[in-house]
């Protein structure tokens, strides 16, 4: 999370948690404590969460409920929801620096998927060229037995590893359900 110096941190009641709050910085602190019986009650100092990183960046914490329920929830879209408006319909996150770790508000705002995606491309999807994508089909039919007609098991896997791409995105390729226009590369 990001903490730029001079900047004053903000702290706001989270909504529909009101034992959480949640800085203009990109922190999260909590009023929970476990109390008698295991329950959990509003009490004491705050404590500022530690949030799981995923391996994509982004930062996500479990909030706990008032009903004893427990959320999963991105930091980035609790920073954004209640320092700035809640999202219209389809709109998902944005970071103005492509760097999902950096949850401060200031490198947030709402965006829909196309347009994120256009800002900032996979790291895989960047490396695609027609070229690239003509040696993946042209391994992928190369693995086929001669006798059925099947292509060598695992080859999918494989090709996802050497490239750094998911089985989807390769099995995506070779069935020519992206890079269409390239077919005749």
């Amino acid at each position: 999370m990001s903490k730029k110096s001079g900047s004053r941190e903000r702290w706001v009641t989270v909504a529909g948690f009101p034992a959480y709050e949640v800085s203009n910085l990109g922190r999260v602190r909590s009023w929970w404590r476990r109390g008698a019986a295991d329950q959990y009650q509003r009490q004491g100092e705050p404590k500022v969460l530690t949030p799981t990183p995923e391996p994509s960046g982004l930062l996500y914490l479990m909030l706990y409920a008032e009903d004893g329920v427990y959320t999963r929830t991105a930091v980035a879209r609790l920073v954004l929801s209640n320092h700035k408006a809640p999202p219209a319909d389809g709109e998902i996150v944005g970071y103005k620096d492509g760097n999902p770790s950096n949850v401060a508000v200031t490198n947030l705002c709402w965006t829909t998927r196309a347009a994120a995606a256009k800002a900032n491309p996979r790291p895989a999807e960047k490396r695609l060229t027609a070229k690239v994508v003509k040696g993946i089909r042209k391994v992928y039919e190369k693995s086929r037995d001669k006798k059925t007609g099947e292509p060598r098991r695992g080859v999918m896997v494989e090709l996802a590893r050497e490239h750094g791409l998911s089985r989807t995105t390769i099995s995506d390729i070779v069935h020519y359900r992206t890079w269409i226009d390239d077919a005749a590369a």
